[in-house]
């Protein structure tokens, strides 16, 4: 039920900015979604960066699969996606990403601190689950 009032809120937002600025409403939805998913996947190549190393330094299981030229193709993938990210600031169709999806980014932190201090309990609960050594084959 929260997932669906959280996305009927997007909804809200997203018909707010149609209409007080129809012009500019699809670069600015394009800019922020752009935003969130470059996001995430340059946090997944720092995470597989991070994971592995500390997988090795805790002496885990052999994991099956290895990335060929790791750890130096994750750091390169970040890069070039960092510069993507970057590039967006010179182009002034996409300038929104950076100067809407950074602050996004910020509240969101906000809102998660905010959260983590009224729901300690949850918190907890989820950082045990997350905090699994085994990793299931």
């Amino acid at each position: 039920m929260k997932a669906l009032a959280l996305s009927t809120i997007g909804i809200a937002i997203a018909s707010y900015i149609n209409i007080v600025a129809p012009d500019q409403s699809f670069v600015v939805m394009i800019s922020l979604s752009s935003f969130g998913a470059m996001f995430a996947w340059f946090m997944i190549f720092v995470t597989h960066l991070f994971f592995r190393r500390k997988w090795e330094q805790m002496g885990g299981r052999k994991l099956p699969v290895r990335m060929i030229g790791y750890p130096y193709l994750t750091i390169f993938g970040a890069a070039l996606l960092a510069c993507v990210v970057l590039s967006t600031w010179f182009q002034p169709e996409f300038k929104d990403t950076l100067t809407m999806g950074f602050p996004l980014l910020i509240l969101i932190s906000i809102a998660y601190f905010i959260w983590k201090k009224a729901n300690p309990a949850a918190y907890e609960a989820s950082a045990q689950q997350s905090s699994n050594k085994d990793i299931p084959s």
